[in-house]
């Protein structure tokens, strides 16, 4: 258990208090909204990168995924899809082999994760991510870099406003 907390601890999820134990981090507002700033930034540009070289073994794997988000959805495994959400992604963006930033997106996927399930389980917004995630692959199998990067920020974006607005709605330290 110990070891798991200092885990949780270095992913920013937990605040380890000597001889008090562990506290979960409650991000603000702001922090939320820079959490998806930056996955807005980092994975578009990659995007962008990746749809050029991407082969038919990438989107084999992406279809892969999107099918597996898919029956994970229609399961109702919601412990899954924050995991699933950011494989996927990262499958869309593996063809632009950024290791240095890939590593990067992966701390701020962790920190997204509650959020990313929150965006999908309660505001019931399956139907129209699923459709936009087969669009994403679609777009990139067509070599539509510039429709896919408008459709992914759009994505992104439109996430961040709407947990932003529910959490604002639900919280009393707004």
């Amino acid at each position: 258990v110990r070891e798991a907390l200092k885990r949780l601890d270095a992913e920013g999820l937990v605040q380890l208090t000597n001889n008090k134990g562990a506290t979960v981090i409650t991000h603000s507002l702001d922090e939320i909204g820079e959490i998806f700033d930056l996955r807005r930034l980092i994975e578009v540009d990659l995007f962008r990168r990746a749809i050029p070289k991407m082969t038919a073994d990438h989107f084999a794997r992406s279809d892969k995924l999107v099918n597996e988000m898919d029956a994970s959805y229609a399961a109702n495994e919601v412990s899954k899809w924050g995991d699933l959400n950011a494989e996927y992604h990262s499958s869309l963006y593996a063809a632009a082999d950024c290791k240095f930033t890939d590593e990067l997106l992966k701390k701020i996927s962790i920190r997204a994760d509650r959020y990313v399930r929150m965006h999908l389980t309660v505001m019931h917004k399956l139907e129209q991510v699923k459709d936009e995630h087969h669009q994403l692959l679609i777009l990139a199998q067509q070599q539509e870099v510039h429709q896919a990067c408008e459709l992914l920020t759009k994505h992104i974006l439109r996430a961040k406003n709407e947990l932003l607005a529910l959490i604002a709605e639900n919280r009393s330290d707004k």
